[in-house]
């Protein structure tokens, strides 16, 4: 580890004045804060300390030593050091510091998000037997009946007094079985005092289950839960953590024990699982163009410079395999190497190949780990226990030394940029902390944002081109087909065009697989009244609710809000409701009833979201049990199906519609993408995509999956507009419960741009308006856009803006500042 500046001496003078610290307290405060130090603590910078703020205590990052306050101002006193050495090191510190000026964001924000830590205490209630309590016991323990002697009551008295410190957790648990509210009335009746304490918290031990039989005899003897859990572990096969498991089946560990005694199930620790590596298999031979680019990142990883690369390579022109040989050459020259990722759930299948080429050299962290998995990890990389991370946005800050190099998967993919405060861009701030370590950074992707290509253009980044299959394999041919013709031809509105149906039929009679790629989840769009023409909608957001046919709800895809399926409309009382529009779930049923010889299956985040399901689906898609596959975005990046030879898109041209000038570029990135999965096999790959804008550039350029005349296109449109990559951009949203307060609050940030003068020089300030989505959460949005030639002057504005609202007593959560937005919605 790196030494670490001491920002105080425990034998300084009597006579000095104390030492002061500055230090970024993890709450919404957006300067750090200064204390004084008692003479008995020493501090480094990048240690956690425990500090008062106002009537709390919080936690906060020591940043180094303070300038004495102005006269007057009462400084108060740190309150204890957490850890003894700093868990952030300079490297992290400094990016943090960064991210929190360049994307305006309160500090102790910023340090909070880069220490997934949990506490290593834990706060318990004791139960101890009160004065009356013990003569209880003894009275009761004396008595002549034996039932008496016998008694819950007697037992529970009897544990406490043998057992000083027993919580009242284990109380419970122990005795309420015996006699329900039995603990509680002993504290009622004074018997037994609580006190608080806290608790040196123990690692909760996480098992993998499987089932291993045989279940045909046993399971009509099993009981109701019992039964639940062998049916679930039945469709969903093995689960990895056993606490998911418990929980959709409504039972305890006690059950998964019992099936264990009887043969039927086995555990096995998943931490050890998660990091045994797979069996070793020789890496592939390359091609000369994937040989060329590992050459020459290897040198740039040699040479210790910071330089970032663009690696644009078509789809299945092998990538990964780049990657993996890169990383390999990082480790062989004693640094470590970190892998970003956009998704979650992209994490299990990239895992595998980690895990059989790194080891348990490698760790995973990513937001949908437990708090336990997730502090594992990170000390474990904290340590140099683990030299490679794989993982998703918040992985660009895993603490490790020595970083040779970072790879951005997907580069251009928005779920990179995070939606809350602080609202960083993961590849952004994985170049700058490349920059810090003199790393590699290699930004990876079929379809490259237009600000990477364009930094690539103008030479700030090098160009490395992947430009053919592995394999010499074609790319798939891609047919549009206009759902304009169809519906004058046939006079309905189905999902599936006629073309589309025959190439399906096609597909099952050769046995081969096929996916549909519909961006909706859900069954239908919305529910509309026909009589009156009102829709059901949020009532916290400004949107209406999509049905979701599986759990029977309405439900609000941006707060989450639920609402039972009305029989008539609520505003005149009709009955005439008609379900607009169709979701995967939806497409799932129609193709289902049209090819019910087919095996179909739906993968989007609701069938992602039951534990195990995720994997299930894949692995049964990969061993051909699954036929057709509908999905969302989730299937068309990062798969690989060798089986797969027609991709099947539907309703190209949704996002097209929405009011946000990266459209055209989001559109043309999901199709090209989807369409990278067809043909990755021996068999050449078919595209079919159904619209109802054939003509528009993005549909066109990504059926001929041309890039370059996607990228001259489009970047014609940002200049004229002063979209980026041409300008700058931010994003400043008002926000409040009470419309009216929000409208005061942007006046007052509209008279703030006014009247500032030659510092918003060359910005062009659009506001203020009604957001796209006027209401989310229950909040009310006004929108102002921010264009600026300098992105320096506009962070300065924007800088200068927080500073006055926090003057004026605007309050921080009615301000939401976005530098650099990749949605305007």
């Amino acid at each position: 580890m790196t030494c670490q500046k001491s920002v105080a001496k425990t034998n300084r003078s009597p006579y000095a004045p104390p030492a002061l610290v500055n230090v970024a307290v993890l709450a919404a405060i957006r300067h750090p804060l200064t204390y004084s130090l008692p003479e008995s603590l020493e501090v480094r910078v990048g240690q956690r300390l425990l500090v008062p703020l106002g009537a709390r205590r919080v936690f906060g990052i020591a940043l180094g030593t303070a300038p004495p306050p102005p006269p007057g101002i009462q400084v108060r006193e740190v309150l204890r050091v957490i850890d003894p050495e700093p868990l952030l090191s300079p490297e992290l510190l400094t990016l943090g510091l960064w991210i929190a000026e360049y994307y305006l964001a309160p500090p102790g924000e910023v340090f909070r998000a880069m220490l997934p830590l949990r506490s290593e205490t834990r706060k318990v209630r004791l139960a101890e037997l009160t004065e009356a309590g013990r003569q209880k016991l003894e009275e009761m323990a004396g008595d002549l009946l034996e039932e008496t002697r016998q008694s819950a009551e007697v037992s529970l008295f009897r544990y406490v007094n043998k057992h000083p410190g027993v919580t009242i957790e284990s109380l419970r648990r122990k005795f309420d079985r015996l006699s329900p509210e039995l603990v509680s009335r002993a504290i009622k009746d004074r018997l037994l005092v609580l006190s608080q304490a806290e608790r040196l918290r123990g690692r909760e031990k996480v098992y993998s289950v499987r089932l291993t039989g045989p279940l045909e005899s046993a399971t009509s003897h099993l009981s109701p839960v019992a039964r639940r859990i062998v049916e679930t572990l039945e469709r969903l096969g093995e689960a990895n953590d056993h606490r998911g498991l418990l929980k959709i089946t409504r039972a305890s560990f006690a059950h998964l024990e019992k099936l264990r005694q009887q043969g039927l199930v086995e555990f096995t620790d998943a931490a050890q699982v998660a990091t045994q590596p797979g069996p070793r298999s020789e890496p592939p031979a390359m091609t000369a163009l994937q040989a060329h680019a590992t050459d020459v990142l290897t040198e740039c990883v040699r040479r210790r410079e910071f330089n970032v690369v663009l690696l644009h390579g078509i789809t299945a022109s092998g990538k990964t395999e780049v990657y993996l040989r890169v990383i390999e050459r990082a480790l062989e020259s004693g640094r470590t190497a970190l892998m970003l990722v956009p998704e979650i759930a992209l994490t299990p299948a990239m895992h595998q190949q980690f895990l059989s080429r790194f080891g348990n050299t490698m760790a995973v962290l990513h937001s949908g780990l437990g708090a336990n998995e997730r502090h594992d990890a990170w000390w474990r990389l904290r340590r140099g226990e683990a030299r490679v991370v794989l993982g998703t946005r918040s992985a660009v800050f895993a603490p490790l030394e020595n970083l040779g190099v970072i790879i951005v998967d997907e580069e251009h993919e928005s779920s990179y940029k995070q939606e809350e405060t602080p609202r960083y861009h993961g590849r952004d701030v994985a170049i700058v902390r490349a920059q810090l370590a003199k790393a590699l950074i290699v930004l990876g992707s079929a379809t490259p944002s237009l600000e990477s290509y364009a930094n690539a253009q103008k030479g700030k980044y090098h160009l490395l081109t992947l430009g053919e299959r592995v394999g010499g394999r074609p790319l798939a041919s891609v047919e549009i087909v206009d759902m304009r013709e169809e519906f004058r031809q046939t006079h309905t509105q189905v999902p599936i065009s006629r073309r589309l149906r025959e190439e399906v039929e096609a597909q099952l009679r050769s046995g081969k697989q096929t996916m549909f790629l519909l961006n909706r989840r859900g069954y239908s769009w919305f529910l509309l009244c026909r009589s009156c023409g009102q829709t059901e909608r949020c009532v916290n957001c400004s949107i209406s609710l999509t049905y979701h046919r599986h759990e029977k709800r309405l439900i609000c895809h941006y707060c989450g809000y639920r609402a039972a399926v009305p029989s008539r409309c609520r505003a005149c009382g009709s009955e005439y409701l008609y379900y607009v529009g169709e979701g995967t779930e939806k497409l799932e049923q129609k193709l289902a009833e049209m090819f019910p010889q087919a095996q179909v299956a739906r993968l989007d985040r609701d069938a992602a979201r039951r534990p195990g399901q995720y994997l299930k689906i894949l692995s049964d898609f990969k061993e051909g049990k699954i036929d057709i596959l509908v999905g969302t975005q989730l299937i068309a990046k990062g798969h690989d199906f060798p089986k797969v030879t027609l991709v099947g898109i539907v309703s190209a041209d949704t996002s097209l519609a929405l009011p946000d000038f990266r459209a055209a570029e989001r559109t043309f990135q999901l199709l090209t993408q989807a369409a990278g999965r067809a043909g990755r096999g021996e068999t050449p790959g078919r595209v079919l995509v159904q619209t109802f804008y054939p003509e528009h550039y993005a549909i066109r350029l990504a059926a001929g999956q041309d890039f370059a005349r996607f990228f001259t296109k489009e970047m014609q449109f940002r200049r004229l507009m002063h979209y980026p990559p041409t300008a700058a951009l931010a994003n400043v949203i008002v926000q409040d419960k009470k419309l009216d307060e929000a409208a005061r609050i942007a006046k007052e940030v509209g008279d703030f741009f006014e009247k500032i003068g030659d510092l918003a020089r060359g910005i062009k300030i659009l506001g203020p308006g009604p957001a796209p989505l006027a209401r989310i959460e229950g909040l009310y949005r006004i929108q102002f856009l921010l264009k600026a030639a300098s992105r320096a002057r506009l962070n300065a504005v924007l800088r200068r803006l927080a500073d006055e609202c926090g003057q004026i007593g605007i309050p921080a959560h009615s301000l939401m500042i976005d530098m650099d937005p990749v949605s305007l919605m």
